[in-house]
């Protein structure tokens, strides 16, 4: 099938242009079902959609957490809820820890996540943990563990050390890598080389079937090429999660997984794109909101990772550089003159003002100062709702997104903060409480 836009020749049955984007067919579908697309990056353009931050089958609960946010306050106060049951007591022991003996790192994230890294492997699991002493789980086995300071003594695998600012992931698990083996000078026999087998391939539409993806087990509908009754090839994959999100994957596939080029796409605007391994973006990539680009650059697991760049609702640039693991990785000079440069551009705003300008969808870059009465984190993100300082009524709640930079010291209900940032939208939500509030969202650059 060949686009008539710029000519690219795409499989058949692709309902965008993998070169330019151009519809290539189209598709009658509810507004409830699950988008086809190809994977070539959206246009540019606004929305009006409530933000949150997705229901992602490959992600971890990074963007679920909040996607609760838009529908009602009863879901942030259960998300609130969780993390406290995950967290207990004690400080928190979210980021990287490693250990040379086991050739390992681990990952810890705010809502009780885990990843364990080594050179030739990737492993989810989840953990628990209150007052200095938890339990993680990994490959359905179970290790008691104790924090003291910077080391984290785990039951059978012994101390990990907690990495610093300037650790990285991939240099340290490259020391550990096998040598590459010797390429064999001996001539080949060729009169008793075997033929490998042919697999057999076979074409299925909206077929359903359960895959064992990396982030857990989907049913769904498949069209595309299989082989040994596993997606293998280019096909689509349509499904629902947990949350009860609907979403659609459309791109290459290794054996029933995500594995190559593709796109994923959900029913509430969020859609990602780029080189997928294992089911997780790994490599270059994209994600939006209903077409306006939110980070492009490279993953890790799908998370921000190598160089990369963070866009506000506007397309103006929040920052581009390196990323760490989900976190912005700058030095502190850097830093500093980054923010610097953006807080004296900023004015002092009310409520009042800042609710204007995102009424108008204008971009204005504010400051205020208030206290923090609800507060989500999400590993490398956080969802902050504040009170105009000195004056706690819901017409003068702010809503906050705030990407983190690496080493950044974590906020805590109570606080009295200020925020440099730009002015969004507005959007609206029933409160646990009954209210049906109307908010203005703020893109955070720094919160103080």
């Amino acid at each position: 099938m060949f686009c008539t836009k710029c000519g690219h020749e795409n499989t058949d049955g692709s309902a965008f242009c993998l070169n330019c984007g151009n519809a290539l067919q189209i598709q009658q579908q509810s507004p409830d079902a699950p988008q086809q697309g190809g994977y070539a990056p959206p246009p540019q353009g606004g929305y009006s959609a409530p933000p949150n931050i997705g229901a992602q089958p490959p992600k971890k609960s990074s963007k679920g957490l909040v996607i609760g946010l838009v529908v009602g306050g009863v879901v942030l106060a259960a998300a609130a809820v969780i993390l406290v049951i995950l967290l207990g007591g004690g400080p928190s022991i979210a980021g990287l820890w490693y250990s040379e003996d086991q050739q390992e790192v681990l990952k810890f994230k705010d809502d009780g996540k885990l990843t364990a890294y080594t050179y030739d492997d990737t492993l989810k699991g989840e953990y628990v943990y209150s007052n200095a002493k938890g339990v993680i789980t990994i490959d359905d086995e179970e290790y008691d563990f104790t924090v003291d300071e910077d080391e984290i003594d785990i039951e059978d695998r012994g101390i990990y050390t907690k990495a610093d600012d300037d650790f990285d992931t991939d240099d340290f698990l490259a020391d550990f890598a096998p040598p590459d083996p010797e390429i064999s000078a001996e001539p080949t026999d060729e009169a008793t080389t075997q033929p490998e087998p042919t697999a057999v391939v076979e074409s299925v539409a909206d077929q359903t079937i359960t895959l064992q993806f990396t982030f857990g087990e989907r049913t769904g509908t498949y069209t595309g090429e299989m082989v040994d009754g596993l997606p293998q090839g280019y096909g689509t994959f349509s499904s629902v999660n947990p949350e009860g999100t609907a979403w659609t994957y459309e791109g290459d596939w290794v054996s029933g997984h995500f594995s190559g080029q593709g796109i994923n796409m959900w029913v509430d605007g969020f859609t990602e794109s780029g080189t997928y391994e294992n089911d997780y973006l790994n490599g270059e990539g994209w994600e939006s909101w209903n077409g306006v680009i939110q980070y492009e650059g490279g993953y890790l697991d799908s998370e921000f990772h190598g160089q990369g760049t963070l866009y506000n609702y506007h397309g103006e640039i929040i920052y581009s550089g390196a990323f760490n693991n989900g976190f912005i990785q700058e030095s502190a000079e850097d830093r500093t003159a980054r923010v610097g440069a953006f807080k004296d551009q900023s004015a002092v705003s009310t409520a009042d003002e800042i609710y204007t300008a995102c009424a108008a969808e204008v971009s204005e870059r504010i400051e205020v100062t208030g206290e923090i009465f609800n507060i989500i984190y999400t590993s490398e993100f956080c969802y902050i709702q504040i009170y105009e300082q000195g004056i706690w009524e819901i017409d003068h709640i702010i809503d906050i997104y705030y990407w983190l930079s690496e080493g950044e010291t974590p906020l805590s209900e109570g606080q009295t903060v200020t925020v440099w940032g730009t002015t969004e939208y507005l959007y609206s939500y029933t409160s646990d409480g009954g209210d049906y509030l109307t908010v203005p969202l703020i893109e955070a650059w720094s919160v103080e």
